[in-house]
């Protein structure tokens, strides 16, 4: 069972490396498929998910500060290193020994506050689902002329909510829009987008996750800062 181990992770970790280049001559070969009128559209929800992206990973570094009372510069710093293995998995549960090992080991967490709050935060969190979810559907709503007024964007916001708990973003975004009344057409175009907003949505997840737990183990005095300040 150990080679076979072994064999997983050397398999996994070699995925994880050819991910990035994958997606990345997919989006290539998306953009020269596409007509330029699309493309922009694509590049604007690409854009879009870039921006609320940022301004959660500023809102959590915020509640790091005013919340746990401790600077997030040292978190900001170290979850670099999960970034990588977030984007090319695009799933919270495949690097939640990373997450945990990063918590215990780089920012001095304890043991018991990581193996509950980890945990707890892949099944329940949703933060960058909701990004990626709600842009999406608003951009595809937006080009079979659906009516953006506040009814419809709460509508979206609370289909999103629901959808994110159980289903993947693809299928969140097929079942909002078709709600409206866009065609399942639409899939295609979906598909291609999912490749790179989900995986963005992954790490805003992660991230997410770490803040949540740093803060609770803060707030418990669980917290070794002296481990947490460390280079």
């Amino acid at each position: 069972f150990r080679d076979l181990n072994e064999i997983f992770i050397k398999m996994l970790t070699l995925l994880m490396l050819l991910m990035p280049p994958i997606v990345f001559v997919a989006m290539i070969r998306l953009a020269l498929d596409t007509d330029a009128e699309t493309l922009t559209l694509i590049m604007k929800l690409l854009a879009a998910d870039l921006i609320s992206a940022t301004l959660v990973v500023i809102f959590c570094s915020i509640f790091v500060r005013c919340v746990g009372k401790i600077s997030s510069i040292p978190l900001l710093k170290k979850f670099p290193a999960l970034i990588p293995p977030s984007f090319a998995t695009s799933s919270s549960g495949a690097i939640m020994p990373q997450m945990m090992k990063l918590c215990t080991k780089n920012l001095g967490v304890a043991e018991k506050i990581s193996s509950f709050s980890i945990p707890l935060g892949v099944t329940f969190n949703t933060a960058g689902s909701l990004i990626c979810i709600i842009t999406a559907s608003f951009m595809f709503l937006k080009m079979y002329d659906v009516e953006s007024n506040f009814y419809n964007l709460a509508t979206i916001s609370f289909l999103a909510l629901l959808l994110s708990f159980g289903a993947p973003d693809f299928v969140s975004i097929i079942t909002i829009t078709n709600h409206f009344g866009v065609p399942m057409e639409i899939a295609a175009l979906v598909f291609c987008v999912d490749a790179f907003s989900d995986r963005l949505g992954t790490c805003v997840n992660v991230f997410s996750n770490m803040v949540a737990t740093l803060t609770l183990a803060r707030s418990e005095n669980l917290l070794d800062d002296k481990i947490y300040f460390t280079e």
